[in-house]
């Protein structure tokens, strides 16, 4: 039995909060390491993208240090990929923050696009960004959620949402006004969450045990 302790590269691009990640992989006995060099990050055993802030900002970071291209040979080598909040946004292929018509492009692993919450159906005022616990809901059981129930509650901070086109690629939606959305995505090694899990108590942690389980 190989007991050796797994290897996290996470990535450390500036637009991002690391610690309490770096936190919820070291309680599950792994090695976290930041990361922002494209030459090291084949070497690790899996990969964290994380992300706060604004898509456009997050992607000319990414473009400027050469990961976008490392990120996608590290999904194509089948090893486990965790995006978070952001870092899942910038999975998909583009954003229309900040109502921009042409949208920015984004990685491109994911098919959709990044969208502002746009209410059209309520009589009051639902606040953006959409900020504190809600629930997620799943019909299909994904590896990464297993140990969670349907309607487990998360944390969210965000402002745009991802219409996904693709809606096997749905792990779980979550209702926000009168939008519902995909509050988790997978596709192959692939597994993101618009929610924080290491901020979402013992059920976001146990979503970093089975990540960290399943490498």
């Amino acid at each position: 039995m190989n007991s050796r302790r797994k290897k996290i590269a996470i990535l450390d691009y500036g637009i991002n909060n690391l610690y309490s990640v770096f936190r919820a992989c070291e309680i599950h006995n792994s090695l976290p390491v930041l990361v922002r060099d494209p030459n090291l990050i084949k070497d690790f055993d899996a990969l964290i993208l994380p992300g706060v802030g604004a898509y456009g900002a997050a992607m000319q970071r990414l473009e400027e240090l050469n990961l976008v291209s490392a990120i996608l040979s590290f999904i194509k080598s089948g090893k486990q990929v965790l995006g978070i909040c952001l870092g899942m946004q910038l999975l998909l292929e583009e954003s229309y923050e900040f109502s921009n018509k042409e949208g920015i492009k984004g990685i491109g692993f994911f098919k959709g696009s990044v969208k502002p919450f746009n209410f059209l159906n309520l009589d009051e005022t639902v606040p953006i960004p959409h900020v504190g616990w809600n629930n997620i809901e799943f019909d299909k059981q994904s590896e990464f959620l297993t140990g969670l129930p349907s309607n487990s509650l998360m944390y969210f901070v965000h402002s745009l949402y991802a219409d996904m086109n693709i809606t096997s690629d749905i792990a779980s939606y979550t209702c926000y006004g009168d939008i519902k959305f995909a509050s988790s995505i997978q596709l192959e090694n692939v597994f993101a969450t618009q929610f924080h899990p290491e901020k979402s108590a013992k059920q976001g942690l146990l979503i970093y045990s089975n990540f960290i389980n399943s490498i």
